[in-house]
Order: structure tokens, then C-alpha cells, then sequence
């Protein structure tokens, strides 16, 4: 955190200027990559992004390398921190127009975050940001979350053909209040979540992916409205989460029954589609990153 500007002790480079801080882990060309048990922090904006913790971007940079592909990838098991996004999703030509071959088949699992910061570390504090230009972005699976953020849930700039198979299922979230959660990422009136997010989260949904499943979140959100099947819920009390204040969690499970930190039941308690808890399996996420610190 010396890095950072701003930060007691912080000391410019010999140069002067600001030190160069990216994503935690990012790809731009890669097949088959398992990426587990992590603890992933510390990262902010400036330089050539926006600080997402982890970005999925195949890119032909410098349109040399058109076979570039980034494909079946998963993240699971990973514990992510004091960050100004989690996920960038990126299917974009290079500065040069090159076009890469393909991006798509994640799988997203029992993620972790909370400490999500935006205008403080020039970014947004968000969960996702998905850009599809060309190629278009398909088949992304994210599925027992736990994210608590200070900016959107989601964004989306597509100005072509629906996505396809997208879902976010069996999750929880807490999201700020200042935008609409799913909304445009920019693109101008072409992109798909531009005209249809003054209609609701649903509308953009429908409007950005075909076919999609957006099902059994529980989601903390002031003002929002959500597809039904989701449990929208004002206030962490309310939401049945053991520890959690200003988007910051020590305990993110979810209370099974009344008692100390628990004033009531969860609704997402047992209410996954598998069974289980929404959100991140906890207890496999802090063994896998057990002895990292």
C-alpha cells in the first residue's frame, strides 16, 4: 500500500511519477487454466485501467497474434480484497484493430469479496464489467458468490447480437445505490443496456442475453428491482448475513437460526438450487487459502 498515493509513507518513483499498479491476474491469452486458492488485494486505478482484481481479455495486441484466445477458464476458491473492482470481462480489438479469436466458457465459483472501493481508488467499486465487441463474449457461469461492493453489479456494453448463456445464480451480494445495478457500460445508443436501463435490471437482462438465467440471488439493495426468483432485501439485518458493515465482512455466512450476530433466519439459508447456502462456500474458501497471509 506504499504505493499508493495518498498512503502515509507513500514516496514517489525516482522518476516522479506515480508507481504502476495492474490487476491482481489477468489473461489475454490462455486455454484450460484452473486459478484457485488465491487471496487476491490491493489494487487500484490509474496507468491503463481501472483496478478489477481479475480481467478476462483476449487480446491480438499490436494485431500480431490473431489466434490469441482466452477459453475454459475457471476461478474458484479465491478471496479477494481492498480492490476497485472484481471482474472485467473484455472482448475488444486491440489499439490496432486486431481482433482475437475467442473469449468465453468461464466458470466463477465461490469468489470472495468485500473492501470494494471507487472514486478513493479511481475506479468503480463494482462487481462486473462485461464488454463484447468483437468477438462476442459467451458462455460465462458465475455461481456461488459472495460479493459486497460499493458500486453496480453488473454492466454491460454490447453493441451487437444477444449474448449467450450467461447466468448468475445462487449468490449474495450487496451493491451501492448511486446507478442503476444493471446498467450501460457506455457504446452509445447501439449497445444493448443503453435505451433499456431506465426499464429495470430485468429489461437489461433481456435486452444484452439470450439465453440467460439470473435466479436465486439475495441481493442487499436500497432502491432496486430484480427478476423474480431473486430475494431483494434493504439491509444487511435483514438479509441474515453474520458480519457485515460498509462492505466490509470478517463473517459472510449466512444465520441459520437466532442467536449473538443473528437477528433473524436468512432467506438464502438452504436455498440454493444444490441445496446449499447462497453465496460462497465460506469454509472451503478459507481452507484453501489457509497459511497464505
Amino acid at each position: 500500500m506504499l504505493w499508493k498515493e495518498g498512503q502515509p509513507g507513500y514516496t514517489p518513483t525516482a522518476s516522479g511519477q506515480p508507481y504502476i499498479v495492474k490487476n491482481n491476474f489477468e489473461l489475454k491469452s490462455a486455454i484450460r487454466v484452473l486459478f484457485e486458492a488465491n487471496l487476491l488485494e490491493n489494487t487500484w486505478g490509474g496507468f491503463s485501467q481501472t483496478g478489477y482484481s481479475i480481467v478476462l481479455t483476449p487480446r491480438n495486441q499490436s494485431s500480431e497474434c490473431p489466434v490469441c484466445r482466452v477459453n475454459d477458464v475457471t476461478i474458484r476458491f479465491n478471496r479477494i480484497r481492498n480492490v476497485a473492482g472484481v471482474l472485467q470481462i473484455a472482448n475488444a480489438p486491440s489499439h490496432t484493430g486486431g481482433v482475437a479469436a475467442d473469449g468465453g466458457r468461464y466458470s466463477i465459483h465461490d469468489l470472495f469479496a468485500d473492501d470494494l472501493h471507487d472514486k478513493d481508488y479511481k475506479g468503480g467499486g463494482s462487481f462486473l464489467i462485461l464488454v463484447s465487441w468483437k468477438p462476442p463474449v459467451h458462455d460465462i457461469q458465475i455461481d456461488h458468490v459472495t460479493a459486497f461492493v460499493t458500486g453496480g453489479l453488473l454492466s454491460i456494453l454490447n453493441p451487437e447480437a444477444k449474448l449467450v448463456n450467461f447466468t448468475l445464480t445462487n449468490s449474495v451480494f450487496s451493491i451501492g445505490d448511486r446507478r442503476q445495478p444493471i446498467a450501460s457500460a457506455g457504446g452509445g445508443p447501439e449497445s444493448c443496456a443503453s435505451k433499456s436501463q431506465s426499464a429495470g435490471s430485468e429489461a437489461v437482462l433481456q435486452a444484452c442475453f439470450d439465453p440467460y438465467k439470473f435466479d436465486k440471488n439475495l441481493i442487499i439493495s436500497g432502491r432496486a428491482s430484480f427478476p423474480k426468483g431473486n430475494f431483494v432485501v434493504g439491509s444487511p439485518e435483514a438479509a441474515g448475513v453474520r458480519d457485515l458493515k460498509d462492505a466490509v465482512s470478517k463473517d459472510p455466512r449466512l444465520c441459520h437460526a437466532k442467536g449473538p450476530g443473528c437477528p433473524k433466519v436468512s432467506p438464502g439459508a438452504g436455498a440454493a438450487s444444490d441445496g446449499r447456502d447462497l453465496g460462497a462456500d465460506i469454509d472451503s474458501v478459507e481452507a484453501a487459502i489457509a497459511g497464505v497471509e
